[in-house]
């Protein structure tokens, strides 16, 4: 972060949670936590540390991706460490931790914490990621995140939101002042990953791939994505499906790909950050048919890799990819399939979305977001 120079502020001590550590192995929201931390480490006058707690996270475990950055806790898949029992636990050790000396001038709660304890003189700054829980709670039910995320909204000294949308969301939903939010866009790549080569098998035998990436299941959408190939000839015997990370396939998912052609080639798979990266580079499409989305970190990925985006016209995907992409109402499983064969038919097309989705994406990077979220925890520690 070269453009922030913090060497003549009073040194600034940020202490994130543990919340998303133990709920991700690998993910947006811990990505973007991790990246802050590193980022603003880096910062003169700045010591950010992350109180990970028992977890089994990929980014925090990783010492060179969290460099400069003061960790507490420790990996741990016992079942022990991934019961209440040991959330529990690090609920307890974070709160003794906090009244430590010497005390931390912002605590940024990593997700929305079932219970929240701030020492005086420390400033609440919030990140709220969407509000899907509010807009389509029909895949929610139960969820106890609207009534957490609610509890820190109105404890919060500041909110950052990660799009424009979220942040309209916040006002239109839960009433929350304007001045009370910064916006704070996530970034794309970190400089410490470099493709390589990913297995044959992965990108379909060979085939062009429609690339899927993330959980699959309630509003992500992913089943009409996934009736979308099979009931196209087009797609199904020229191209493969490739879905990256969500787990093994649900029944429901398997029911469908029981139905699939014998031409079909759909594919299931993990992939680390360096083969995540390749993957977009040489895909076809990246498909997005989500409900509803508060920023999208999969499609500034895939822009950044020149990889041509088809999204649905829900929450903050018109926002981010602009005129970058394919950015349609998605109304069934026809509609998508109509403009992946657009995509895989013209070259002409397909080289234009890629450029433009390379020149879009290099809107959105990491340095900024901490630079901005620096900004704004100046603010909000200035102001008290």
């Amino acid at each position: 972060m070269a453009e922030v120079n913090g060497s003549e502020a009073e040194r600034l001590r940020v202490l994130y949670d543990f919340v998303i550590f133990r709920m991700e192995r690998r993910g947006g929201i811990s990505r973007y936590v991790a990246e802050l931390a590193r980022r603003l480490a880096g910062v003169d006058g700045v010591e950010t540390t992350i109180f990970a707690g028992l977890h089994d996270n990929d980014f925090v475990a990783d010492r060179q991706f969290t460099r400069g950055v003061r960790l507490i806790g420790r990996r741990s898949r016992s079942r022990v460490a991934r019961s209440s029992l040991g959330g529990g636990i690090d609920y307890a050790a974070m709160r003794a931790y906090q009244y430590i000396p010497p005390r931390h001038s912002i605590y940024h709660p990593s997700y929305y914490p079932r219970a929240i304890r701030c020492p005086r003189g420390t400033r609440l700054v919030a990140t709220v990621y969407d509000m899907i829980h509010e807009r389509i709670p029909e895949f929610h039910r139960g969820d106890p995140t609207p009534s957490r995320k609610r509890a820190l909204v109105d404890a919060a000294d500041l909110i950052l939101c990660i799009s424009e949308t979220t942040a309209r969301d916040l006002t239109t939903l839960y009433g929350v002042d304007p001045a009370r939010i910064r916006v704070t866009y996530l970034g794309a790549g970190s400089g410490e990953w470099h493709a390589r080569p990913v297995p044959r098998l992965a990108i379909g035998e060979g085939r062009p791939y429609v690339l899927y990436v993330g959980r699959r299941s309630g509003y992500k959408n992913f089943r009409m994505l996934l009736e979308a190939y099979i009931a196209s000839a087009s797609l199904h015997r020229a191209t493969a499906l490739v879905a990256v990370g969500g787990g093994e396939w649900s029944s429901e998912e398997q029911g469908i790909l029981k139905r699939a052609p014998a031409e079909a080639r759909v594919i299931r798979t993990d992939a680390d950050e360096a083969e995540l990266q390749a993957l977009y580079a040489g895909a076809l499409a990246l498909a997005v048919p989500s409900l509803y989305e508060g920023f999208g970190l999969p499609v500034v990925e895939a822009m950044r890799e020149g990889c041509a985006v088809v999204a649905n016209a829900t929450g903050s995907l018109p926002e981010i990819v602009g005129d970058a992409g394919l950015v349609v109402p998605l109304t069934d499983p026809g509609v998508l399939a109509d403009h992946l064969e657009r995509v895989l038919g013209d070259d002409v097309l397909h080289g234009r979305l890629r450029d433009a989705g390379r020149a879009r994406a290099s809107r959105f990077d990491w340095d900024s977001t901490a630079a901005k979220t620096l900004a704004a925890y100046r603010d909000v520690v200035g102001a008290g």
